[in-house]
């Protein structure tokens, strides 16, 4: 069964400055496993994220999360949900936000410090007002990342984390996804390639591109060869058992990127 699926999903937003179309006609079934959902900023990746978790509702299509509404509780006790910038009462303590946060969810506190400890926040009688960025980033991926919930969403996980911390989090994510269906939203596309089973690609509030990695790298990319021989002749190649090297200058080596399938996307729908 899908864990997620979205059938004709528009979102407008209605402001004093008039309409906004943040998705429009957006089509997809997502199954177990990671998927990241990608694309420039503004290419409607939160909304996305935000019909999933049942933090919105699209202006027309339907939105199921397990079969169903997303909106319906049962539906949400399956759901763990990072926004894209987490916030806190800041007048209250690490300790007091975090019983607070064991109690609505049904875990122990100890399993909440854990996590706490595990992103080095020690700590706990601190005021939530006085962290930074980065630190407050850690708190939400420490509440959600250590939960059991069957679908995690993750709204910009790896925001204002240094590199060290970004890698560490890709790492916890990837492990998480053994246990849960995970969803989440980066613009950062390097990260997805690290974890991620599927992609979503989306710009300009439409979903460009929905699949498998696996099945994006055979059709767009893999290791590629660029051949430069001594009479100036130059091609591009997949294999090298066809050439003889003594007339070879030199070789150059081209790798897969998203980047460069995005662009060739684009280009496609653009014809």
């Amino acid at each position: 069964m899908d864990i997620i699926e979205t059938e004709k999903v528009t979102k407008i937003y209605r402001t004093i400055y008039g309409s906004v179309t943040a998705i429009e006609d957006v089509s997809l079934e997502i199954e177990k496993g990671i998927t990241g959902v990608l694309g420039p900023n503004g290419s409607g990746k939160t909304t996305l994220i935000k019909l999933v978790a049942g933090i919105i509702r699209a202006t027309s299509g339907i939105v199921k999360v397990f079969g169903s509404n997303p909106w319906k509780f049962e539906v949400k006790r399956k759901i763990s949900y990072l926004p894209e910038k987490p916030v806190f009462p800041k007048g209250v303590t690490v300790r007091e936000l975090t019983k607070y946060v064991a109690k609505t969810r049904g875990t122990t506190m100890e399993e909440l410090v854990n996590s706490l400890s595990y992103f080095e926040i020690y700590d706990l009688d601190r005021k939530v007002g006085a962290l930074s960025a980065g630190m407050t980033q850690k708190i939400g991926l420490a509440y959600t990342l250590s939960t059991s919930q069957e679908l995690i969403i993750l709204d910009e996980p790896t925001a204002n984390l240094d590199p060290i911390w970004r890698k560490k989090v890709l790492c916890m994510i990837k492990e998480q996804g053994k246990n849960s269906t995970i969803l989440f939203s980066t613009h950062i596309l390097h990260d997805v390639e690290k974890i991620a089973n599927n992609i979503v690609l989306m710009h300009n509030s439409k979903l460009l591109l929905h699949s498998n990695i696996k099945d994006i790298k055979l059709k767009y990319g893999g290791l590629k060869y660029e051949i430069h021989f001594k009479n100036g002749e130059v091609i591009i190649t997949s294999t090298l058992d066809k050439y003889v090297y003594e007339n070879v200058d030199y070789i150059i080596t081209h790798s897969f990127e998203l980047e460069d399938v995005f662009e060739v996307v684009l280009n496609e729908r653009a014809v």
